[in-house]
């Protein structure tokens, strides 16, 4: 039989659509969306918008969520060679649903380290971030953790595939630096553990690659710029052999890699293989990458790799045995399902490689030299400190000269204002530690604040944070009302107004 003979009587069409049409065999592409959360999410959109073609790659989707409106800002107005080479080709298939930037919140300015601000606000754009993500095979959700955003919004959106079997999901949690400080990396590392209970999680160690770092810049912006792209950058390729390229590449299909997503962790890496270089070094090379626990590997059960490019039946034979013998070092009884993917393409030879585990292992910390260890540690002690004295500042503590000065938020923007040193201490330590408070420890603190200000410049309204609100009453009382309130005794207030 002919292929004329499957086509209509008389049609002369024998172009693939229509082939594939007629035989009733689906042509649809795979779908994979990457999702970027807060400052650290958003840089790795941007790093796509200049990595991929969206004309290439047809099938994917991009989309940032953050409180911090200046990045989009600064990337929609970005020119030369600061502006992504696929940048304008992406903000053009925005009308098709492929590409998405999303403020959470109404102001713009930032979550303040407050992540359940951040989870309320992404709640608030759910059905937009839903529209893009809707009908996926693979999505890949970045964020930093320990800040506001990323922290916050990292568990709402891995919520979003937890029941969903059909699609591979992995969140990339993106941990801090150790010079961030214990807190930050607490709750870094309780983040972390809230996305691993939703769905396969990749965790990323900033501090691992910087601390092995040689080559260290007096400017830190360029060494964290250095390291974010010595990571990311091939990892971002990596999910895209696995996910985009599958149609070219042997034995592989987007299954395998929802088998792999059914693990709590996961490790992924990439190798480029030079060309005197013997596959043995290559393989041991792609399961010791720095910036992830390695000790995954020894405790999965399911992995792919990929051989892109010229390799023998020896050397296929040699990079199996040796990943097989790694993933069987902790419990050698443990059944290996290991799947081998081929893509011929190209003269240079590179493996992928990606496995998971069910065990979820611990954060890991490595300092970059013992003085840096100890800096951070003398910082802590100092932080600490600072909490206790703020803890036990009153109204007529926080008045004094004025030798600082804030800027306040209000209706019509911002005020910069100047204050004494104690309130400029209890006012920063107000907005870096109260996300962490029961909500009736923030009211009484944001309280004080209103008093001094009000006393101070009576034409001054600051803004709470999101989450608190107050009536004109609230705003009247004092920490001694509150206390007498909380006794039964709020009779004797009018004694004190007095």
């Amino acid at each position: 039989m002919t292929l004329r003979v499957v086509l209509d009587e008389g049609s002369n069409d024998l172009s693939p659509e229509k082939i594939l049409a007629e035989l009733e065999i689906t042509n649809d592409p795979s779908r994979v969306g990457f999702v970027g959360a807060g400052q650290a999410g958003f840089k790795i959109i941007e790093l796509i918008t200049d990595m991929l073609d969206p004309h290439e790659y047809s099938s994917t989707r991009l989309l940032a969520a953050n409180t911090d409106t200046k990045p989009f800002v600064s990337l929609i107005k970005s020119e030369g060679a600061k502006r992504p080479k696929h940048l304008d080709a992406w903000l053009g298939t925005i009308r098709e649903g492929r590409f998405d930037l999303v403020q959470l919140g109404v102001r713009g300015t930032g979550a303040g380290g407050d992540t359940e601000f951040s989870a309320v606000a992404f709640e608030e754009k759910v059905s937009r971030i839903e529209k893009l993500t809707k009908d996926l095979n693979a999505v890949f959700i970045f964020g930093g953790e320990g800040g506001g955003t990323g922290t916050g919004v990292l568990p709402k959106a891995a919520a979003l595939f937890k029941d969903k079997p059909e699609v591979a999901a992995f969140a990339i949690p993106i941990m801090p630096f150790t010079f961030e400080g214990d807190k930050r990396y607490k709750r870094a590392t309780e983040g972390r553990e809230a996305v691993a209970g939703q769905i396969a999680i990749i965790t990323i160690y900033n501090q691992v690659i910087y601390a092995r770092e040689k080559n260290k810049s007096e400017n830190i912006n360029a060494e964290i710029e250095t390291v974010n792209r010595r990571i990311v950058l091939p990892l971002i390729e990596t999910l895209t052999q696995l996910t985009l390229k599958t149609a070219s590449t042997i034995n592989r299909d987007l299954s395998d890699l929802r088998r792999v997503a059914q693990g709590r962790e996961a490790y992924v890496a990439s190798v480029a293989i030079g060309k005197e270089e013997q596959v043995k070094s290559a393989v041991q090379r792609l399961l010791h990458d720095d910036a992830q626990d390695i000790g995954i590997v020894r405790r999965s059960g399911e992995a792919i790799v990929i051989f892109q490019g010229p390799f023998s039946r020896e050397d296929v034979g040699t990079a199996t045995d040796i990943i097989r013998e790694t993933m069987k070092k902790e419990n050698p009884d443990q059944e290996i399902s290991l799947t081998p993917g081929f893509d011929q393409g190209g003269e240079e030879r590179k493996l992928y490689f990606i496995c998971s585990s069910q065990n979820l292992g611990g954060p890991k910390v490595e300092w970059a030299t013992v003085e840096e260890k100890k800096q951070t540690e003398m910082r802590n002690a100092e932080e600490l400190r600072e909490i206790q004295t703020c803890e036990n500042l009153t109204l007529e503590d926080l008045k004094g000269p004025y030798h600082k000065s804030i800027e306040v938020p209000q209706q019509g923007g911002k005020e910069r204002l100047e204050v004494s040193e104690n309130f400029f201490r209890f006012w920063n330590y107000f907005f870096r530690e109260h996300h962490g408070w029961p909500i009736e420890k923030q009211r009484e603190k944001w309280v004080l604040i209103h008093q001094y200000l009000a006393g101070h410049m009576a034409h001054v309204i600051p803004m709470p944070p999101a989450n608190l609100r107050f009536t004109e009453e609230d705003l009247r009382r004092s920490p001694e009302e509150e206390r007498l309130r909380k006794k039964g005794l709020g009779g004797l207030i009018p004694r004190i107004r007095r």
